[in-house]
């Protein structure tokens, strides 16, 4: 990713991250374009609001329902997001980490399979 592109980068994340905040049917076709693996890049971006678009775009895709969550955290999310953690300059960056968290562990049945993919790396910070 060139850095010349953070504008381009920050607008495009944005405009999905609201696309992905839409119904299940809206969330499914940003899944199905292939922006997670495209959002988790963006994670190790050196813009932090490019970084924090993409976790609200993320975690906006992993609240819909347990199958986009499965989705976001078979993508590998957990450890950048631990990564962002730990170099945070932003109170606001780490809330909506926090947010993300919760999202990749909810709902009625959680199974133990994500919670074994989540914690373990957590653990390690």
């Amino acid at each position: 990713m060139c850095e010349s592109n953070m504008t381009l980068q920050f607008e495009a994340a944005w405009a999905l991250t609201n696309i992905a905040s839409g119904s299940s049917h809206q969330t499914r076709t940003v899944i199905d374009c292939g922006a997670v693996p495209i959002f988790i890049r963006l994670l190790e971006s050196p813009y932090e609001d490019v970084k924090e678009q993409a976790i609200w775009a993320l975690g906006n895709i992993a609240g819909d329902n347990p199958e986009c969550r499965d989705i976001v955290i078979d993508a590998g999310i957990v450890n950048p997001l631990l990564n962002i953690l730990k170099t945070a300059q932003k109170i606001s960056m780490l809330r909506k980490r926090y947010v993300d968290n919760v999202q990749l562990v909810q709902g009625e049945k959680t199974p133990r399979l994500i919670l074994k993919k989540v914690f373990p790396p957590a653990c390690q910070y």
